[in-house]
């Protein structure tokens, strides 16, 4: 069973006979990820009745699958009776070289429901960088705008309730908006799927006050959810594909109203995790921050801005391994030195282990 089905089965259900669950925050998580300015334009808000008119002559051919798969959920779920009164408000994009970051977040209202979806990984190098710096900053960039996002909407809607959701990077940015909150009784609930983690001192007092409201999914051979450190109180769930490309939820399995779970790990995906953790352990912060900046610049050099459709990221591959060598010679030593330092410690750790 997948989403789709889900849909078929509880798409005339409204909330009062069968409550917002997991796999509803499952989807509007998903949600998070069209670039709604593309085709709303500037409008702080919209009917979920009439996304289909605003869809109507939005060019999709240059989109990933994955991508259109999003747009096509945003037209079902618009016009079935269990989201009834959806209304789509406050869509913001930022993504910011300077300072490495990318942000995305939508909020969605129903009645008195508020969901509010923090978008993951874009595919821009500025999306992956952040990524990257996680392992060394206790707080990015994306993280502090989820939060004066979340405090933004609680003053423009004081009687909303809260449920807070996102995929990948978007969980992560959830949890830091959930805990910059003041007044957390205003959460229903928190749901992450798939979130790579925060440094093991955010996990304070300050977060255990909403610890009871937190809902943390991994599939069974996670390894983007399982970085920096292993994620407290998270279930597993049974997918139909197979380590990276499980980071994908559309391969995880649904029964019913939840997912289908898993007592453990696999060992393989364990083996990798503890490996990657183990490796980047052994720098300091500043190394980690010179290789970052090190392996973006010659990305930026080597012309690789964003990654899209498979075609066209093989095209970028192919151009940049023939400009490498020259591009790698412009490196100083000091930089080359901490690329094949960090590069093949990984590798070897990997080997080892």
């Amino acid at each position: 069973m997948n989403i789709n089905d889900y849909l078929d089965k509880y798409q005339n259900i409204p909330f009062k006979k069968s409550a917002f669950n997991e796999i509803d925050a499952l989807i509007f998580a998903s949600l998070a990820y069209p670039q709604y300015d593309k085709f709303i334009g500037k409008k702080k808000a919209v009917k979920g009745t009439s996304i289909n008119s605003f869809l109507k002559d939005y060019d999709i051919r240059d989109l990933t699958n994955r991508r259109k798969q999003y747009i096509e959920l945003l037209k079902r779920i618009s016009v079935i009776s269990r989201y009834k009164g959806l209304v789509i408000s406050n869509y913001k994009h930022h993504n910011d070289p300077d300072s490495t970051k990318q942000f995305q977040a939508v909020t969605f209202i129903i009645k008195d429901l508020m969901i509010v979806s923090f978008c993951g990984t874009d595919g821009t190098m500025v999306g992956l960088k952040e990524d990257i710096n996680m392992s060394y900053l206790d707080i990015t960039p994306s993280d502090i705008e989820a939060i004066e996002y979340l405090r933004f909407l609680t003053k423009a809607y004081p009687y909303k309730k809260l449920i807070l959701v996102g995929h990948s990077k978007g969980g992560r940015l959830a949890l830091a908006a959930a805990k910059g909150l003041m007044n957390k009784n205003r959460i229903v609930r928190i749901y992450t799927f798939d979130a790579p983690n925060f440094q093991k001192d955010f996990y304070d007092d300050e977060y255990q006050k909403m610890l009871t409201r937190v809902n943390r999914y991994t599939p069974d051979e996670s390894i983007i959810g399982r970085l920096i450190s292993e994620p407290i109180n998270c279930r597993i769930v049974k997918s139909n594909n197979s380590l990276i490309m499980q980071h994908d939820t559309s391969s995880w399995e649904i029964e019913g109203d939840h997912f289908k779970y898993e007592k453990e790990y696999s060992k393989r995906s364990t083996r990798i995790v503890n490996s990657l953790n183990s490796t980047f352990s052994k720098y300091s912060n500043e190394v980690k921050k010179e290789f970052t900046d090190t392996l973006f610049d010659l990305l930026d050099r080597l012309d690789i801005k964003e990654l899209t459709t498979k075609e066209k990221n093989l095209l970028l591959i192919k151009k940049a391994i023939k400009k490498l060598p020259f591009e790698l010679k412009k490196c100083s030593k000091e930089e080359r030195t901490v690329l094949k330092t960090v590069l093949l410690g990984t590798l070897i750790d990997f080997i080892k282990d």
